[in-house]
This record gives C-alpha cells, structure tokens and sequence, in this order.
C-alpha cells in the first residue's frame, strides 16, 4: 500500500524520482529461508560464520559490514588455535542471530521469525546457539518454541568470541532488513498473539518517545509531544518495559507516532487497520513503511528534513520537526 507522504524534498532527483519507484512497488520477491547444515565451521560472536576451509559463509555475513576487516584477524586467530571448541550435543545446534542483533528492529524483523522455520525442521529438542546480548529475549525465544514442540536449551557468546563448532544448522535470512520482510513474522505474530494472550483492541493513540541516551533525538522533544499529545496521543517510552509489555501495549493501539527508530518497530504488534505516523529526519529508509504493508496498517510518512543520500553523520545526528507544518500534518489526517 502506498504511504501518505508529507513534506517530502530533495535536491537530488534521481533520488527522489528512486523514492516514488519503491512505493510504488505492489510485489516483493523475500529471500529464500531455509538451513545450511555445517559438517565443522568456525562462529563468531554467535552472528557470523566462517566455513572449515576459513571463508565467509556468504548468508551470515549480508549485513555485517566489517566482514572484509574481520576475516583476516580470525584467519590468524584460527590459525594460532585462539579459538574455543563448543562441545558436541545430542541436538541439533542451531544459529539465527546475525548483524544487528543489538537493534530491537533487526531482532523482530529478522531474527525472531527464524523460530518458525526451526519448526518445520521436525527437532524436538535444539542447542540454541545465540549473542549474550540478546538475554532480552531469550524468555520470549523459550516460550515461542516451547509453543511449537520443541525444547531448547541457549548457550551464548560474548562480543569477540569465536567458536570452533559442528555440526552447526543455518537458518538463512528471512528478510532484507530495510526492505523485504517475510511472512514468517506474520506467522511468528500469531504465536505472540496466543502466547500472551494479545487484545487487538485499537483504543489508544501511542506517540514513542526516545530516551536522552539514543542517537538521532529529537531536539524540540517536548513541542513534538505536546502536538501528538494534543491530538489525543499518550507519549510511551517502550525501552523501560518487558518485552510481553511492549506487546500488549502496542496490540491496544488505534495510531502509533514516532520518530524513526528501534521503539517504533514495536508497531509489529499493532492491529491490523493501526495508523503508523514515523517522523523521518532525512533518511529514507523504507523498512517501517514495509513493516506496516505486511501487517496491513495505514503509513504516514513525515519528513523533518530534506531526503539525503545516506551516510552515518545524518543516521546518528539529532534533528528538530517543524512543528507548524506538524500540526498542520495531524490536523489534516486527523480531522
């Protein structure tokens, strides 16, 4: 579905001409999701995999862009033994994390949905191999296969780990991160659902904050809340909250406003029919708009700044809204 698009610029037509192309798009062809089974391999930080003659498995590495930097090292470190053997398991051993696995987005878009393909394997029982800095999930991650028949017991890496392992199961990806989501989230959305007992009710209007430590903050914060909030708008910070919290807050949700961000990939969990608003500084990045298609809610997309090639100074500079032309905005979609 094509997004309501607001204060949309650019100087640079060829990007902009780029931009209206992909919204315009009615079909998305997903990776190919399946498993690669690994006689021997070596895994680093529980993400990424090196095959037994020291290359990249190509799947592992698609959004881990150090790879070319960090083959070398590992190379020398398997080379010097500096490596630890994780022990053989009667179970299958299994990985699904991948770059970003620190990013809320990237873990429910493209992480968490591997669980349903690891349910067509027809294990009963599976070593989960998965980062220490997923712990956040890990109860959630039980309970999901817990639902679908098959015990597992999680052992974890620290940043900078590398592992000598076999076999090993791959789950490949289930998406392209900006955008290309899977059906698998659907799937893995009806298991949340049952499990925790969702109420899709859409009574609340949710404006997500983001907190002082983030990247890319709202410089006029308060203005910008002030006008979701005088639009019936309750502003959330879903960081402080379990993540069965998050979920059962966003599942009440009729309207969920944000600037763009991990906390609004929490829209996942909203109803179908929900009014997605994102506030977007400049980047152009299609994976919320592509969120909201797959879970068939409408999408406003409000630009703060003008549309720029990407580059990490605008990914991670704070940014202030106009909040005339904001107020503007909402008067218009919410009159």
């Amino acid at each position: 579905m094509p997004p309501n698009v607001f204060n949309l610029y650019a100087s640079d037509t060829k990007k902009l001409a780029d931009f209206y192309t992909m919204i315009a798009r009615r079909q998305v062809d997903c990776p190919a999701e399946g498993v690669i089974v690994l006689d021997r391999c070596y895994v680093y930080e529980a993400r990424f995999v090196m095959t037994a003659d020291l290359a990249w498995l190509e799947a592992s590495i698609a959004d881990f862009a150090a790879a070319g930097q960090v083959a070398p090292v590992l190379r020398d470190r398997i080379a010097a033994g500096e490596y630890v053997n994780l022990p053989p398991s009667s179970c299958p051993t299994v990985l699904i994390a991948k770059a970003g696995s620190g990013n809320h987005g990237h873990v429910l878009a493209d992480i968490l949905p591997k669980l349903m393909n690891i349910g067509r394997l027809g294990c009963k029982h599976i070593r989960l191999l998965l980062p220490a800095g997923m712990a956040a999930y890990f109860t959630v991650i039980i309970d999901i296969l817990g639902h679908l028949g098959i015990g597992a017991d999680i052992e974890t890496a620290e940043y900078g780990v590398l592992m000598q392992a076999g076999p090993l199961h791959y789950m490949t990806a289930v998406s392209q991160h900006d955008s290309r989501k899977s059906m698998a989230l659907l799937e893995l959305r009806l298991v949340l659902a049952s499990l925790y007992h969702l109420d899709f009710r859409k009574e609340r209007r949710l404006f997500v904050q983001r907190g002082d430590a983030e990247i890319r903050k709202l410089e006029n914060a308060p203005e910008v809340e002030a006008a979701f909030i005088k639009h019936g708008y309750s502003a959330v910070y879903p960081r402080t909250l379990a993540l069965q919290d998050q979920m059962a807050l966003f599942a009440s949700a009729s309207h969920v406003a944000g600037s763009l961000g991990a906390g609004l990939a929490n829209s996942a969990f909203a109803p179908e029919g929900c009014e997605i608003f994102m506030i977007d500084p400049g980047l152009g990045d299609f994976y919320f708009w592509d969120l909201a298609c797959l879970m068939r809610q409408r999408f406003t997309w409000y630009f703060a700044g003008e549309f720029r090639h990407y580059s990490l100074a605008l990914a991670t500079a704070d940014f202030a809204v106009d909040t005339e032309i904001l107020q503007s905005c909402l008067t218009t979609l919410l009159k």
